[in-house]
């Protein structure tokens, strides 16, 4: 017994030499990981430099292009001759002429939800008090050029608090449309933005005069942007309105397209230099927290193997693992060992133990008492997965939510 013992001793210190030179290696790979990591960490911040140059330049880019996008609308706008003038005047004029009073507030009732209409400016209908007088002026001026410049395009917003019962956005805002005429009756060159506060949900309408310009795919996309819908999350329904108004004034008519592309060029970059700046920010974090763990398990697993029995390491020895990265792996082929001790003539089959034609786990229990048929069936299982999708769109708009 004694001899046994020696025996075992003699192994398990062979096997803990040989153990210890390739964890020396293994030390020296976490090291060496840490200083690569902090190499290419430095590299990204080189790029993460870059990009926020990029970033201020677009951003700078941005507020140039849009001071001399403003003095270009002014001085085009100030052009106007006493034709185009009262052409705007004769509009709007035909707009109210239908109405029942001269007040300044006018309701109408669409599906049992009243809508006001201010006479002053009749493209906006803030019922659920969500904007600030410069969008509603915004909204106004862009109608303002529609009829002078364009071919009389009209574009107006609806806000409510919540849909009528049983109603849907769809329905509403077609309700709407039609109720209030937007748009030449000829042309039906009109657009209506739509949106529900509590019911979360908005709605582009467009004419079908307008549909070659603003597909059902393009409202749909205005509709779902990203930085659109964060606004509406963050309760800043004003700004994300905005969003939509520019978005659709370049679609629908703007007087000045060429700045306006050159905006939209110059924001993409901004927002490529943003996302750029993020995921540079991100890897350098992981390449830096990657190798610091590294590091830190690798002493940890150093530590711990100094403290090892004689019995420990000639389980070790028994499971004869090729490298251990962690703690946890050392104690489960510790474990692993200890059910090989039990077993002669048993062999191991990554964390499990065969022993003739029945497998255990690593804590002693049995898997399974004929291994050829469990392994067998292993091999034969698979998969099969049904698929299905479809949809359709509602000619004339898109909707949305948030």
């Amino acid at each position: 017994m004694k001899k046994v013992k020696k025996e075992q001793r003699s192994v398990s210190l062979n096997w803990y030499k040989r153990y210890k030179k390739r964890f020396s290696i293994g030390y020296v790979i976490a090291w060496f990981n840490l200083v690569i990591g902090i190499i290419f960490s430095i590299l990204l911040f080189l790029l993460v430099l870059l990009a926020i140059s990029d970033y201020n330049d677009s951003k700078m880019q941005i507020n140039e292009l849009t001071k001399e996008r403003l003095a270009l609308r002014e001085k085009i706008q100030h052009s106007a001759t006493d034709d185009q003038l009262k052409k705007f005047e004769q509009t709007q004029a035909g707009l109210t002429s239908g109405w029942s009073n001269n007040k300044d507030n006018y309701i109408v009732e669409v599906d049992g939800q009243e809508i006001v209409i201010d006479r002053n400016n009749i493209f906006v209908s803030d019922n659920a008090n969500v904007l600030q007088n410069d969008t509603k002026k915004k909204i106004y001026q862009i109608n303002k050029e529609f009829s002078q410049f364009n071919d009389g395009q009209q574009f107006m917003i609806v806000t409510i608090q919540s849909l009528p019962k049983y109603t849907t956005i769809e329905t509403f805002a077609s309700e709407v449309f039609n109720r209030l005429g937007i748009g030449q009756a000829d042309k039906n060159n009109g657009v209506l933005y739509v949106m529900s506060i509590d019911d979360r949900k908005t709605r582009i309408e467009v004419g079908y005069g307008l549909e070659a310009i603003v597909s059902d795919a393009q409202a749909g996309s205005i509709l779902d942007d990203e930085d659109t819908v964060s606004d509406f999350k963050d309760k800043a329904y004003d700004q994300g309105v905005n969003r939509i108004i520019d978005q659709l004034y370049t679609q629908i008519g703007s007087i000045t397209p060429e700045y306006d592309l050159k905006i939209e060029d110059a924001k993409e970059l901004l927002s490529n230099a943003k996302a750029a700046i993020i995921v540079l920010v991100v890897c350098i974090f992981i390449c830096l927290l990657n190798g610091a763990l590294f590091v830190i398990q690798a002493k940890k697993l150093k530590q711990r193997m100094n403290q090892l029995s004689d019995k420990e390491i000639y389980y070790l020895y028994l499971s004869a693992p090729i490298f251990i990265f962690t703690i946890r792996g050392l104690k489960k082929m510790i474990s692993t060992g200890q059910v090989m001790s039990k077993h002669p003539g048993a062999k191991r089959k990554g964390t499990t133990i065969l022993v003739g034609n029945r497998l255990y786990d690593s804590g002693g229990y049995i898997i399974t008492r004929d291994y050829a048929s469990y392994s067998s069936s292993s091999s034969d299982s698979g998969s099969s997965s049904d698929s299905f999708g479809g949809g359709s769109s509602g000619g004339g708009g898109a909707s949305g939510g948030w």
